[in-house]
């Protein structure tokens, strides 16, 4: 399975350091229309069923276990190295990849979530969870292109989980 944003030391492939998304907005260009999605403070997933009109659907790309990066294992505050799940989905607007979307999930800290979207167990009013940080960041594509991402730190009473979130230019068609 070929993985789309291979990357060694992080999420993703950055080309710029994390930072708030408003930060970024003036450097958006062309896909300033993203700004929305960037500063997104509820569910990426059901923003994207209420845009899609019903059309919204999740595909599963990859699940596995990983060693954490010294940066990731400092924002989870879990030592480097520790193997934690790593999950890949692709969230579909009428059938078009218009996300690609990472998490890193230590042991006992959330139920895998099968086949739904992370965001609806993270959302959800009695999940317990809550939002730590929301950051942006641009990020090399497949082809060498800039594409944008963001990164979620959240945090349960048993730990934290990451989740990143690129958005792909098919996302370019997506109204908020």
């Amino acid at each position: 399975m070929t993985d789309p944003f291979p990357a060694e030391t992080d999420l993703f492939p950055t080309l710029g350091r994390w930072q708030p998304p408003r930060a970024w907005i003036g450097r958006l260009a062309e896909r300033a229309h993203l700004a929305d999605w960037l500063t997104l403070d509820d569910s990426l997933s059901k923003a994207l069923r209420a845009a899609c009109g019903g059309t919204f659907a999740l595909r599963i790309h990859d699940r596995c276990r990983v060693a954490l990066p010294p940066g990731a294992a400092d924002l989870l505050d879990r030592p480097a190295g520790e193997e934690v799940a790593k999950r890949e989905v692709f969230l579909q607007c009428d059938g078009a990849d218009v996300v690609f979307a990472r998490s890193w999930i230590p042991d006992g800290v959330l139920a895998d979530p099968g086949e739904y979207p992370l965001g609806d167990r993270l959302f959800d009013p009695d999940s317990g969870l809550r939002r730590l940080r929301l950051e942006a960041a641009p990020v090399a594509g497949p082809e060498g292109e800039t594409l944008w991402a963001r990164r979620s730190l959240h945090e349960t009473q048993t730990g934290r989980l990451l989740v990143g979130e690129v958005f792909l230019p098919a996302m370019d068609s997506v109204c908020p």
